[in-house]
């Protein structure tokens, strides 16, 4: 009788034998590429928010000359002009609502 003395392959540390299944090693590349683009996009997400987090909603530079033209009788109205605006700003409204609902 032959004594051999190779062991199989039982997938622990330190078996002589070639595995063919994947390792955790072997996958860790495509995990890493995900959190790289996951960690990415967090950090445009966090630059954005900090952007819109600084941007003032009214811009008090323009409202400062609106003030003074209307103070310097200046400031001329246009119904019409107004109208659009508030049409246009229902119709996107409506646009907006309709595709969230989709």
């Amino acid at each position: 009788m032959k004594i051999n003395n190779s062991t199989p392959n039982l997938g622990l540390p330190g078996s002589n034998a070639v595995s063919t299944r994947s390792t955790p090693t072997q996958q860790a590349p495509a995990s890493t590429v995900a959190e790289s683009q996951v960690s990415t996009s967090t950090q445009h997400l966090q630059e954005v928010q900090n952007v819109v987090a600084n941007t003032p909603v009214v811009n008090t530079d323009r409202v400062k000359e609106i003030k003074q033209a209307i103070a310097e009788g200046r400031f001329k109205i246009n119904p019409e002009k107004i109208a659009d605006g508030l049409l246009d700003n229902v119709k996107q409204m409506l646009r907006n609502r309709s595709s969230s609902e989709a």
